[in-house]
């Protein structure tokens, strides 16, 4: 029994080890207004030995467009070799960025920005994650983009005055 004591500890560190895992996510409520660009941050908790990733985003081609020129990396992946392949008429984008320095030793931040053009509104499109980190399958917190019409109230100052003037505004093209 002595001699099996180490063994055990080491069993359990071993394990503890791997139940933590690092977390991909998008936020919730993410607003878009009619017209315009959502960006969608894709976020990870813990960048430790980081060389590649490979993700599937999903989302709802009724409300939102995206193309390859839409996906760029974050922060946290700045200079890194990214290789988008959006197919909007399915709605999914398969993203693949990787580095061949050295691995990330560690931190947060911003793998992707993605800029989702709002093509209709109101309505909510789920951001959905799924993929992997060095071979390793990461938890995901999916995100979503609220759509919503262009604002219809316009308020400005004049002069010292503050100004109101309802009705709907498009912008100029």
């Amino acid at each position: 029994m002595r001699n099996q004591l180490p063994l055990v500890l080491v069993l359990v560190a071993v394990m503890a080890s791997a139940v933590t895992a690092a977390t991909v996510s998008v936020p919730d409520d993410i607003p878009g207004i009619l017209e315009a660009i959502a960006t969608a941050p894709v976020e990870l908790d813990d960048a430790t030995g980081l060389t590649a990733f490979n993700l599937d985003i999903t989302y709802d081609t009724a409300l939102l467009d995206l193309s390859n020129a839409d996906v760029r990396t974050g922060s946290l992946v700045s200079g890194w070799s990214l290789v988008p392949n959006v197919d909007d008429a399915a709605g999914i984008a398969y993203i693949g960025c990787y580095d061949s320095g050295n691995p990330l030793p560690g931190g947060s931040g911003t793998l992707l920005e993605v800029d989702f053009h709002v093509i209709s509104a109101p309505g909510m499109s789920p951001v959905h994650l799924e993929g992997v980190l060095n071979q390793t399958t990461p938890d995901f917190d999916h995100g979503s983009i609220v759509t919503i019409p262009e604002p219809s109230v316009l308020v400005f100052l004049l002069g010292g005055l503050l100004l109101i003037a309802p009705g709907q505004f498009r912008k100029r093209r």
